[in-house]
């Protein structure tokens, strides 16, 4: 079994998700309770993917794997989105 890859930053990250949480911006509105719900259920550590991959029967693995990409690619979208609207703001100001 592969050693777990840690990221520099999970516990950031997990602190980032809770500051983000008490921000009444996100918290007041639909689309911001959305993400918020998102990113608590996503709040998952690498070495948590890691023991999941292997405990997971080996038929799903290929559908499993195939959301997975789906998933990233939709965040990966949406980071691309954030990152234009900030640039925006930037050439802007």
């Amino acid at each position: 079994m592969k050693p777990p890859r840690v990221r520099p930053g999970a516990v950031e990250l997990s602190l980032s998700v809770r500051r983000l949480s008490a921000d009444p911006s996100l918290r007041f509105t639909e689309a911001g309770r959305r993400l918020l719900r998102i990113l608590d259920v996503s709040a998952v550590q690498p070495h948590d993917w890691t023991t999941m991959a292997s405990s997971l029967p080996i038929h799903c693995a290929p559908v499993i794997a195939e959301l997975a990409r789906h998933h990233a690619e939709s965040w990966q979208l949406l980071a691309e989105e954030l990152t234009e609207r900030i640039n925006s703001q930037d050439t802007e100001a």
